[in-house]
């Protein structure tokens, strides 16, 4: 978001009704909105997202157009009535959520706005390695001019999308019932249905609630746009689509570990002759020089090694060090197990050192 030079901001969950009645969604969200009265009988609710403050704020600080385009963004818990909630992080009723909110002066401004935002979010999910797709949907009850929508392909997912497998245009299935399509409106191929989970949402505004806020400079209203990632589902997608019947799987960004060390079990040769010490030293060194606080040690050493490797793959840990009965070795041996890949190799502290630096240019190189 720095990088296209969105500011953070906080807005606040409890929002008055007053605000959502402007828009009309007071009564258009009726049903998904969570209401509470204060003790003076004043209605609000909790935030599913925030057009009406974001604009708001806008309206009551003075704009010129030398701040345009203004990108606003925050991260926060949002809260919708969800009729269907289930599947853990995939569909909840509190969800934690990357709203960003953008004005500009016209509609041609708004719209490269719009693309600028849309290929920001599309490095973010190259980044994490993550085979999504951009596809054209509705403006339900958001409204605007235009939409899109990130998904993750997965047969859990309960959204449907038509894809065209040679161009790679794609659309959401309301978006095909709505202009009838049969064939891709670019190159005539028949369209594929697949299953799939939305994970990320834009919307070009134009003015709608720009107008009721009469937010505007020089008489004409600001064009809006408004954006979201959805955190925690995100992350439980990532997991759906990535990990294996016995393994979890994290994009390698933001997996809760990186590299584990597991060390000798309690009453073994290796324990005695103090390998668990050399363990500890290349976890050190690891930690200090390379993956910072993403190394663990796992000394549970009442459990069999065996034990423990199988439940660093539960965790999602990518990188797993057992120090073993070659680390009695004249020259010591470790065994690396790339778990991701199913890969496993013997080497020694340098070759382990050289290893990880290679991963880490890697992933610098691909960010």
């Amino acid at each position: 978001m720095e990088a296209i030079g969105a500011q953070r901001i906080l807005m606040p969950s409890m929002v008055h009704s007053s605000l959502l009645q402007k828009s009309g969604r007071w009564t258009q969200y009726a049903r998904e909105l969570f209401r509470l009265k204060d003790r003076n009988d004043e209605d609000y609710c909790l935030a599913p997202t925030h057009e009406e403050v974001v604009t708001g704020i806008v309206k009551h600080n003075t704009v010129s157009k030398k701040q345009l385009p203004l990108f606003l963004y925050q991260i926060s818990n949002k809260f919708r009535d969800e009729i269907r909630h289930k599947k853990g992080l995939l569909r909840a009723k509190e969800f934690i959520m990357k709203d960003l909110y953008t004005f500009d002066l016209d509609e041609l401004s708004a719209q490269s706005t719009y693309e600028n935002v849309c290929e920001s979010y599309s490095r973010i999910f190259k980044r994490l390695k993550l085979n999504f797709k951009k596809v054209k949907a509705t403006t339900g009850l958001i409204g605007g001019k235009v939409s899109h929508e990130f998904h993750l392909l997965s047969n859990v997912g309960e959204d449907t999308l038509m894809i065209c497998e040679s161009c790679g245009y794609g659309c959401n299935e309301d978006i095909e019932v709505e202009m009838k399509l049969k064939l891709c409106p670019y190159c005539n191929n028949q369209l594929v249905s697949q299953k799939a989970i939305e994970v990320g949402h834009s919307f070009l505004l134009g003015t709608k609630y720009t107008e009721p806020f009469e937010l505007s400079i020089d008489n004409k209203y600001l064009e809006m746009g408004c954006f979201g990632l959805g955190v925690s589902r995100i992350l439980a997608a990532a997991v759906e689509v990535l990990s294996t019947e016995n393994q979890m799987r994290f994009p390698l960004l933001i997996a809760p570990y990186k590299v584990s060390i597991i060390t000798p079990k309690k009453g073994s040769n290796e324990e005695k002759n103090n390998i668990t010490q050399f363990g500890e030293d290349l976890a050190s060194h690891l930690s200090d020089n390379m993956f910072y606080d993403d190394v663990i040690i796992d000394d549970r050493s009442h459990l069999t090694i065996g034990r423990r490797m199988n439940d660093n793959k539960l965790w999602g840990i990518p990188y797993i060090v057992v120090v073993g009965k070659k680390a009695l070795n004249e020259t010591p041996k470790v065994e690396m197990i790339s778990a991701y890949n199913n890969e496993s190799f013997e080497m020694t502290q340098s070759e382990i050192i050289d290893y990880f630096n290679r991963v880490r240019n890697l992933n610098e190189v691909n960010e």
